[in-house]
């Protein structure tokens, strides 16, 4: 598989610091894309979007056949241990104890995707100008 990848993130307009972080690497196999929106205005919500990424970008480095059974439980449990992660450093250390994020994963290969995604982030697919989203956030006034 052939992919350009490139990343960026952006402070935005409402926060000084950026707290989100995020990893976009391809192989001939399959690109994975992480992205972590720290929890904005929590203490160490940059921490905890690092830690997240640091995490499964590690953990599905190997992971290349989009087919195999395991593939779609081990990007599930993968999130879930980070999830273990940042909540197990909340715990040991009390000036953490809001630290948050969100996360957004997607594996992808010529025939499938894997998308997972914990809180409210969106994985969005662009083709020919056009933004269609791939997912739905949770969001109360649009689950309304």
């Amino acid at each position: 598989m052939h992919l350009a990848v490139a990343a960026r993130t952006d402070t935005g307009r409402m926060r000084r610091g950026n707290e989100d972080n995020l990893h976009a690497d391809a192989n001939e196999y399959r690109g994975l894309f992480i992205v972590a929106d720290g929890m904005g205005g929590h203490a160490a919500g940059e921490i905890a979007s690092q830690m997240a990424v640091d995490l499964l970008s590690s953990e599905l480095a190997d992971l290349n056949d989009l087919t195999a059974p395991d593939a779609g439980p081990r990007l599930s449990e993968t999130l879930r241990q980070a999830n273990r992660s940042v909540y197990q450093r909340t715990v040991t250390e009390l000036e953490r104890s809001t630290m948050g994020t969100a996360a957004s994963a997607l594996v992808l290969s010529y025939t499938h995707r894997l998308i997972r995604l914990v809180v409210d982030s969106s994985i969005y697919l662009l083709r020919d100008c056009v933004m269609q989203p791939l997912t739905r956030e949770h969001y109360l006034v649009q689950d309304q």
